[in-house]
């Protein structure tokens, strides 16, 4: 069971239901065809199909940074956009990879990025540095780079520099809830090129993200953030509240939409519930969806049409089109159940 929770409620106009829908669905978005679990890598082989309508980028330098030796080393990102000529504007979607801050990469996000270039958008999936090169803030720098290099270079790209949106799992779950959050946060922003450009998104999609590290048990802490945020315990306490997505919320932040196993082993489905109180509590506009039973790693792709609903929303595409013509396509078991949508305003 999914229950979608929708808050409207950005500078005072409240509204607010809550949707129950009554089979499990859950999410993947990294792949659509034998898909990996969220945050994984696929499996070697050939790349995905790219067709005829698309043009795919890749290995585009975005930026460059200190790498763990000193030496400077580029940040790239891989683009997919329409190839026939738009009369308008593309709106922008970024792909933050997961990884658990030590692993990943930008090709885990290739299949999404093409579906969102078939649905009217110029769409990025970026490298970052992982914790064995740099911890925080690097990987949030690199992020916030790479929406001032997509900002900088709006009329060359052909996109609207104030429609982009970020999404990840996981790992790249918190760095686009950070990124969102954030905002133009001088603390956070960093120095990489280019700069004098804005890092704030217009919307942002959070699955599976941490967003309060103050809560992580010591197991935890210790098996997947004593790289990002250091080994020493009170050094892991005083850099924890200023990594968190929690600490920077206020009414200016874009909308969310955040999705989450409740059975989910590695971050707690609290936080979740608890970044959903904090947005809506500063009058941001949120929606979240848990998925009843799932853990971290999230795999069927109905919510896909969810999440290209909300970019469609906000940033005017037609990825949910797509999303949904790829899941008709999809063969069915003749004895699925039937997915039935309970709404209560």
């Amino acid at each position: 069971m999914v229950s979608r929770v929708r808050s409207h409620v950005r500078r005072g106009a409240a509204v607010s239901s809550t949707h129950h829908v009554g089979a499990a669905i859950l999410i993947v978005v990294v792949g659509w065809f034998n898909p990996p679990i969220v945050g994984q890598q696929p499996e070697s082989g050939p790349g995905p199909h790219v067709p005829d309508s698309i043009v795919l980028l890749g290995d585009v330098v975005y930026a460059h940074a200190p790498g763990a030796n000193g030496r400077m080393i580029e940040l790239k990102l891989d683009a997919a956009s329409p190839k026939q000529s738009q009369d308008t504007l593309l709106p922008a979607v970024i792909f933050v990879h997961g990884g658990g801050f030590r692993g990943g990469s930008k090709d885990a996000g290739l299949p999404l990025v093409i579906a969102f270039a078939q649905g009217g958008y110029l769409a990025v999936t970026i490298d970052y540095r992982l914790a064995g090169v740099a911890g925080f803030p690097a990987a949030v720098h690199d992020c916030k780079a790479a929406v001032r290099f997509l900002r900088a270079n709006a009329k060359e790209l052909g996109i609207d520099p104030w429609r982009i949106g970020i999404v990840g799992p996981s790992a790249g779950g918190y760095l686009s809830a950070l990124i969102g959050t954030s905002g133009n946060d001088g603390a956070l922003e960093g120095e990489l090129e280019p700069s004098g450009v804005s890092s704030t998104v217009q919307c942002v999609v959070d699955i599976s993200g941490p967003i309060d590290f103050t809560r992580f048990e010591d197991g935890v802490r210790r098996e997947y953030l004593t790289l990002w945020l250091g080994d020493d315990l009170q050094e892991y306490k005083r850099r924890a509240k200023e990594a968190s997505p929690l600490t920077y919320i206020d009414d200016a932040d874009p909308p969310f939409l955040l999705i989450h196993g409740t059975a989910d082993e590695i971050v707690p489905v609290e936080q979740a519930e608890l970044f959903n109180a904090a947005l809506i509590d500063a009058g941001v506009e949120t929606e979240y969806l848990a998925v009843e039973g799932a853990g971290h790693a999230l795999r069927k792709p109905e919510l896909l049409v969810e999440m290209g609903v909300f970019f469609d929303r906000h940033l005017g595409g037609r990825a949910a089109a797509v999303f949904r013509k790829r899941l008709d396509h999809q063969p069915k078991p003749t004895d699925a159940p039937t997915p039935a949508m309970k709404r209560d305003r």
